[in-house]
């Protein structure tokens, strides 16, 4: 199948879609303050006042003892994850409002909700790197909407290829925002030791296979993978 690149496919790149339970009502962006999305900054504790100088004591003599057996010393425990410097919380409410998919909103720092910040990131124009940092919380507060190809009411998915984003259509109004990641154009051998190319073709196209689960393909461990031709 020859294959060409375009700005906007309008068809399914390989991914896992979840949309059991989407609302068809159109969601406005969160009015959302910088102060309710950056965390204050802790109070300094003061300072302990320096203790007083104990009274010197007199050498005592050494004595000697048999050696003792040291005990095995325990493995260090991990280090916990650093705590974020913003309400984690309030962004994940922001980004589910703004319908990217960032998983519950719990306040933990999971995979979802990297994935959510690096789709909101690719719509923003901002560096995708999946961190919150300070441009990321600014543009929180004022997000700019993605804009759908075709303004038709038909349920549907929108890849945006030069974002690269994939947008869940429902009667018209995107119910999920997912970053993806399509064709480089670069040259792989498949398994059968042939060479291909990583291309996404452009088009209208109808998902015509599903498979359920985990799928291990030539270039990657799949979930739920749905394929158009």
């Amino acid at each position: 199948m020859n294959r060409r690149p375009s700005s906007v496919v309008l068809g399914l790149v390989v991914v896992a879609l979840a949309l059991t339970g989407c609302s068809s009502d159109v969601a406005g962006p969160a009015k959302v303050d910088a102060a309710s999305l950056a965390s204050q900054s802790p109070s300094p504790s003061p300072s302990p006042e320096a203790p007083s100088p104990s009274p010197s004591l007199s050498p005592s003599p050494v004595v000697s003892v048999s050696p003792s057996v040291s005990p095995t010393p325990s493995k260090p425990s991990p280090k916990p994850s650093p705590a974020a410097s913003y309400d984690v919380v309030a962004v994940q409410r922001q980004l589910t409002e703004l319908k990217y998919y960032a998983g519950p909103v719990d306040g933990r720092l999971s995979p979802a909700m990297k994935s959510a910040v690096m789709a909101f990131q690719k719509v923003q124009g901002l560096p995708r790197n999946g961190a919150v940092g300070a441009s990321t919380l600014q543009a929180l507060i004022a997000p700019a909407l993605p804009v759908l190809r075709d303004a038709g009411p038909a349920d549907r998915v929108e890849v945006d290829l030069s974002k690269q984003v994939l947008y869940v259509v429902k009667g018209g109004s995107i119910e999920r925002i997912m970053p993806v990641s399509s064709g480089n154009g670069a040259t792989y051998r498949q398994k059968n030791g042939a060479k291909a190319r990583a291309l996404t073709p452009t088009g209208y196209y109808t998902i015509e296979r599903r498979i359920v689960g985990v799928r291990k393909a030539d270039l990657g461990i799949l979930y739920d993978p749905q394929y158009f031709y």
